[in-house]
């Protein structure tokens, strides 16, 4: 499998796994927290993972994968595996530098996501604020627009995306199950199977 097709599929997953052994949630009082009250909780929240499935659109192609997300800190680590175990790809990353493996390929690395994506593929996307998108609350780098409803997200428009929340799901506390993100050609859909969390 050549690079230049699997990348922009596997750094899209770092927007946004095969896991098991996921818990409940560990997070606040059953209680619907309010707007402020989420936003606050899930900027603090800095160790979670998840397991879900990501699909992208473009007018040239689709393609889709399992994910396995997994953050410590400002440390993630992403597994990405295509449909019947098919390809796949292990990123490790920080603020500061991220390594992507691709079997049968090599190790490529660089100082940031945005930049090994923009070098290997042209393509330019969001990769850091992302991780932020995927806990229903905006990235605090860039300005945004947002509507909440039920004191949750339900869209959210930042750095040229469109982010829609299609779907909430309970796991301890709510939080996205489905997201929808667009911008120009590009079209993302994850689905989140499953949250574990700890403050």
């Amino acid at each position: 499998m050549k690079l230049r097709s699997i990348l922009p599929l596997l750094l899209i997953s770092i927007v946004l796994a095969g896991c098991s052994g996921f818990q409940q949630a560990d997070a606040p009082a059953e209680r619907q927290l309010d707007w402020a009250e989420y936003r606050q909780y899930m900027a603090r929240l800095n160790h979670w993972e998840l397991l879900g499935k990501i699909g992208i659109r473009s007018d040239a192609e689709a393609l889709s994968a399992s994910m396995q997300w997994q953050q410590q800190q400002s440390r993630y680590a992403i597994q990405l595996r295509g449909p019947l175990g098919q390809g796949g790809a292990d990123i490790q990353g920080d603020p500061r530098q991220v390594s992507i493996e691709i079997p049968g390929e090599g190790r490529y690395e660089a100082d940031n996501p945005e930049l090994l994506l923009q070098q290997t593929t042209g393509w330019q996307l969001p990769i850091s604020d992302i991780q932020y998108w995927i806990r229903g609350i905006p990235s605090p780098q860039a300005p945004f627009e947002q509507v909440i409803e039920k004191n949750r997200l339900q869209t959210l428009d930042q750095n040229g995306w469109h982010i829609q929340y299609v779907r909430y799901q309970r796991f301890g506390v709510l939080l996205p199950s489905k997201i929808k993100l667009s911008r120009g050609q590009i079209r993302i859909t994850l689905v989140v199977k499953k949250w574990q969390i700890s403050a």
